[in-house]
């Protein structure tokens, strides 16, 4: 498949645009992560260490 075949394919209709006010684009992640896979290595975690809002108490 071509590197743009995926960017300029059509994946909203003109009426789904108009009544959302934007659509998704199809990318080639070739050229937005550079040919890795991912732009920067992510670090280990901890789920303790993820702040999370208490909204419901038990």
């Amino acid at each position: 498949m071509a590197a743009d075949s995926l960017s300029s394919t059509l994946v909203a209709s003109a009426a789904a645009i108009e009544e959302h006010d934007w659509t998704a684009m199809a990318r080639d992640f070739d050229i937005v992560f550079d040919g890795k896979p991912y732009l920067q290595k992510p670090m280990p975690m901890n789920a303790c260490d993820i702040p999370f809002r208490q909204t419901v108490r038990l």
